[in-house]
């Protein structure tokens, strides 16, 4: 029969040193998906593959289409508390509980979807789901929640720019640019910084 649903999963901000772990589930129904790729007119790739320009013009057609869309989110406090690996699963977890919230109809009357998510191994999660290497570059509804994540946290930390100036966020969104690494060594660090995370990367560069 397959499954009636097609729900990708997928994070970005991993490798920053400010700012938040963002995670995207997008589900499709058949006839969603159809209408989406039609509408696109074009591939479908990981985010990291896309533009700027790319990603924004995909984003309102994902949010017009989809079944469904939720959102987690790790912050910058989670990350130096408990380290990257409990946010990298942690943020996943967040995203898929609050897709199964938001319909709970849908699970009760046992709706066929399994959820595909890029890499990380979830074994709290009690929902039908794989774990999928470099899912991102392979699997169309992974990419797409790919294109989600990384829009909404891009957007974030262009806010955070605003707030905190110096450091470049509007362009660099909190990744380890030599402008930013500049910025850490003249300004110090701000509020939204991972402070344990960066001091990792930090002496090498400083």
């Amino acid at each position: 029969m397959g499954n009636e649903f097609v729900a990708g999963a997928d994070e970005v901000g991993r490798g920053a040193l400010a700012g938040p772990l963002v995670a995207a589930v997008v589900v499709f129904d058949q006839k969603s998906l159809r209408q989406f790729c039609r509408a696109i007119a074009g591939p479908i790739r990981d985010s990291k593959q896309l533009s700027y320009l790319q990603r924004e013009r995909v984003f309102p057609f994902i949010k017009k289409y989809a079944c469904e869309i939720s959102v987690g989110r790790v912050s910058h406090r989670e990350i130096d508390k408990n380290g990257m690996g409990f946010a990298a699963k942690e943020v996943f977890y967040r995203a898929i509980e609050k897709c199964r919230m938001k319909n709970p109809p849908r699970r009760q009357a046992g709706v066929k979807c399994k959820i595909l998510v890029d890499a990380v191994r979830l074994p709290r999660l009690a929902v039908p789901h794989e774990s999928i290497i470099h899912g991102d570059s392979k699997i169309f509804s992974i990419a797409v929640a790919s294109i989600y994540a990384k829009v909404l946290r891009d957007r974030l930390m262009q806010k955070y720019a605003l707030r905190y100036q110096g450091y470049g966020f509007e362009r660099n969104v909190g990744y380890g640019t030599a402008e930013h690494f500049s910025a850490i060594a003249s300004q110090g660090f701000c509020r939204i910084h991972r402070r344990t995370f960066c001091l990792g990367h930090l002496p090498n560069r400083l």
